[in-house]
């Protein structure tokens, strides 16, 4: 059983009154095929990724090993994401990570 909270969305922040920006949240999906990868299944894929509101597809690899499968996707949220990749429940099995930044870009910059 699959419990979803529904959570406000956090207020809209002005740059202008010193407020944190809300950055976006990356994620990495694991997919593994649950058949035949066919041509139908690839465009599919592009189709419900494409149609997906709030979630950028950033990169996408097939790959050789455990996995069939890898993508990154930006979103507002988590939800955004879970709601895209249940979706892919006839196609895939997928695990879906949450990409937090492990050196700060400003730390990088000195």
């Amino acid at each position: 059983m699959v419990i979803i909270l529904e959570v406000p969305p956090p207020a809209p922040t002005l740059i202008s009154e010193g407020l944190p920006v809300r950055r976006p949240m990356y994620f990495v999906t694991l997919a593994k095929s649950r058949g035949k990868i066919t041509k139908d299944v690839v465009e599919w894929i592009d189709k419900t990724v494409r149609g997906a509101r709030n979630v950028k597809l950033l990169n996408g690899w097939w790959t050789l090993g455990r996995y069939d499968a890898v993508w990154v996707t930006e979103a507002p949220d988590e939800k955004s994401v879970i709601e895209l990749f249940l979706k892919f429940g006839d196609h895939f099995a997928t695990e879906t990570l949450v990409g937090i930044e492990a050196i700060p870009t400003a730390a990088l910059e000195k």
